[in-house]
């Protein structure tokens, strides 16, 4: 368990259906970007053509205002001729219009003005090229993708987020506490073991000094020649030279002094000078036996990690692996990233739990091993 802010348990079916619906925002997310793009493409695409449209409808503009001009000209010229006529009957004028040609006139302002309405219709369907209701399906389209783009944001970061409300179930729970446990005996073994190790290398240290030292003392004694005094009576008779006790000897130390002059050893004649010829070693305080608890055994897995995964499901929910998760105490990884079983006190790795792990994994290079040096699994 991951000390964090918020403290989330998922299960694994959780975490994959997480993912999938983070992978299918991500595609959501990909698919808007492509759909901006099409958009911004279409927006150019709008604004050529309505380049286009621009370039065509003012060459139409100007015909049609020549046209409209020629049209008043024309009809100015015909009310200018009908009052001369009126107020004018008997002179004849050299431009006075006769009824063909009023008519003939009268008709091609006609065809003008047929003409300036379908230059008109034609501008304005130029105009309106883009109807208003393709720009509305596009434009709801857009808010529509946009609206749903901040919504899976918004949930992606809140089940990011937000804990899970589902506290972790009992058997979790157990598990848990069962694992805390056993790794911190798992360390205090460690560490006891660490301790005798070192007490046992520096038991075999001391003894290989002292194997030595008293094989080199033995021969140097047994060479020693005792020196004469030069003067004196006092010098005649030296005292032996005592070897000093190696240390860790069991033996108790006894005064070669008091011996030599034939008294007890708890003479009082010897008080005061015992120090002078010997030297006295405490003896070694006895090493407490320690008894390692005995541990239980287990089946060691190298696979991959889906293979880990696939097997751990199995051992939850599968009947055919029912003995094995039964028997199965806890479950841990090892430095070299292997899937250890632990089983229960007294069970023993069989084969048939060895067949349960290379069916679940399905793959050849499974390598099952078995920490007890008894069984053999096939």
């Amino acid at each position: 368990m991951v000390n964090s802010r918020t403290n989330v348990h998922y299960t694994i079916e959780e975490v994959d259906r997480l993912n999938d619906f983070i992978q299918n925002a991500g595609n959501i997310r990909n698919d808007i970007t492509r759909s901006g793009l099409s958009l911004s493409v279409l927006a150019r695409h709008a604004e050529v053509l309505w380049k286009e449209l621009r370039s065509k409808y003012n060459p139409l503009v100007e015909e049609a205002s020549a046209e409209k001009a020629a049209r008043l000209l024309l009809e100015q010229r015909v009310m200018a001729l009908e009052v001369h006529n009126d107020s004018h009957p008997s002179i004849e004028v050299e431009d006075q219009v006769t009824p063909s040609e009023f008519q003939a006139l009268w008709e091609q302002n006609a065809a003008l003005q047929a003409t300036v309405e379908e230059l008109s219709k034609t501008i304005t369907e130029l105009a309106s090229a883009k109807s208003a209701s393709e720009q509305a399906a596009l434009n709801s389209e857009v808010s529509a993708l946009r609206e749903q783009n901040l919504a899976l944001t918004a949930e992606v970061a809140a089940l990011r987020e937000t804990a899970v409300t589902q506290p972790p179930s009992e058997s979790q729970s157990e598990a848990e506490a069962t694992l805390s446990l056993e790794l911190a005996k798992a360390q205090q073994e460690i560490l006891s073991l660490r301790e005798d190790l070192k007490s046992l290398k520096e038991e075999a240290a001391k003894r290989e000094l002292e194997s030595k030292s008293g094989k080199n003392k033995g021969k140097n004694q047994g060479r020693q020649k005792p020196k004469q005094a030069k003067g004196g009576a006092k010098n005649a008779n030296p005292k032996p030279a005592v070897p000093k006790t190696p240390p860790g000897s069991q033996e108790d130390v006894t005064s070669l002094e008091g011996a030599s002059q034939g008294g007890s050893p708890g003479d009082g004649s010897v008080e005061g000078n015992a120090n002078d010829d010997f030297t006295v070693v405490n003896r070694r305080k006895p090493r407490s036996k320690h008894k390692p608890r005995l541990r239980n055994e287990a089946i060691a897995i190298k696979a991959d990690e889906q293979s880990y995964a696939s097997l751990l499901r199995n051992m939850r929910s599968n009947d055919d692996f029912k003995d094995l998760g039964e028997a199965t105490k806890s479950v841990r990884r090892t430095r070299r990233n292997e899937l250890l079983l632990i089983l229960k006190k007294g069970v023993k790795p069989s084969s048939e739990y060895a067949r349960l792990v290379a069916e679940s994994v399905g793959s050849d290079e499974i390598k099952v091993r078995s920490l007890c040096p008894d069984t053999t699994l096939q």
